[in-house]
């Protein structure tokens, strides 16, 4: 079963190490666009997104909040997908196309509105997709609300789409467990 986790809360000791709270220091973009782009960990550079060029997201991203106005606070959103070892299996030789298709189906849904780009890790037994997304909305330079409403629409948008196409059951965790 899929594991969708949205990763938000508070390490504490970020705070005390950095003076920030996660995700809302100046270097939030730079530091998680580059981890979740690692060439190491995206050995086939299975990567995509919408509303950015991929060769430059985070730069890219961090323009439209400045032209909103919107750069303080909360500066993404970092979801992740993970896949266990025996999923990956079981797309035998179709691995990549079929993880490249869920990635890219599970960022259209916010594709329209937000910068977003994901990126398939490779380096594990159990593959996983990183989602980042701008929180500035370009369209209307509004923030990203991030209601519970919109986070069980997504899911149930994406689980469709797992049961109908996969046959997988979509399980989604809190980002304390």
């Amino acid at each position: 079963m899929p594991i969708l986790k949205v990763i938000c809360h508070q390490d504490p000791s970020m705070l005390q190490r950095t003076g920030s709270r996660r995700y809302q220091d100046d270097s939030a973009l730079d530091d998680v666009v580059s981890y979740c782009m690692n060439d190491k960990k995206t050995e086939h550079h299975l990567v995509g997104g919408f509303g950015v060029n991929l060769n430059q997201p985070a730069y890219e991203m961090r323009r439209v909040s400045e032209a909103y106005g919107k750069f303080k606070g909360l500066r993404l959103r970092h979801m992740v997908l993970s896949f266990s070892a025996q999923e990956v299996k079981r797309f035998r030789s179709h691995v990549y196309d079929s993880l490249s298709k869920i990635a890219d189906y599970a960022a259209r849904y916010y594709g329209g509105q937000y910068q977003i780009i994901y990126s398939i890790h490779e380096d594990s037994r159990c593959f996983h997709i990183h989602f980042v997304m701008n929180v500035v909305n370009f369209l209307t330079g509004k923030k990203y609300p991030g209601t519970k409403e919109d986070y069980y629409n997504f899911q149930d948008y994406l689980g469709s789409f797992l049961r109908e196409y996969y046959g997988l059951q979509l399980i989604t965790v809190s980002d304390k467990g």
